[in-house]
């Protein structure tokens, strides 16, 4: 189920866990969800982040995120739309992420997230439409840091 934000262009996911007795399964991404026959995915990976850190804010030119965040994650994602023309700059929305939810943010929203866990790991799943560094990691990093 899509929930509206208020920035313009980012979509927020509410997922669904779905139980068997062998455990359970989240369907995390699927383009349909986009309205799109563009070229979603060019790449995914996981990271771990530790209690009380928090991972950016930074901004991508180019580049579109598909995060996940696992169910019963701790933690907090920060968004500040910093595009010039749309119609939301200066926008500032931040997401629980106590529930299963995926978060597509587009280029030029500033993003960051937090773990307010004190004992776990905030794990998360990002699906890019770009590939970090280009084709053989050959390109410069499509991404600014305001992190200090």
């Amino acid at each position: 189920m899509i929930t509206e934000s208020r920035i313009q262009g980012v979509k927020i996911f509410e997922l669904k866990e779905h139980f068997d007795p062998r455990g359970s399964l989240v369907e995390i991404a699927r383009s349909d969800w986009l309205r799109t026959t563009k070229k979603i995915f060019r790449m995914g990976y996981v990271s771990w982040t530790k209690p009380g850190v928090t991972r950016g804010p930074h901004v991508h030119e180019e580049q579109t995120d598909w995060f996940f965040f696992l169910p019963e994650s701790n933690g907090e994602l920060g968004l500040l739309d910093g595009r010039y023309g749309s119609r939301t700059l200066g926008e500032l929305q931040t997401i629980s992420l106590n529930l299963p939810v995926s978060v597509v943010v587009p280029p030029g929203v500033i993003h960051w997230y937090i773990n307010l866990s004190v004992c776990r790991y905030l794990v998360v799943v990002n699906m890019i439409d770009q590939l970090y560094r280009g084709y053989d990691c050959s390109e410069p990093v499509d991404e600014f840091r305001f992190e200090d």
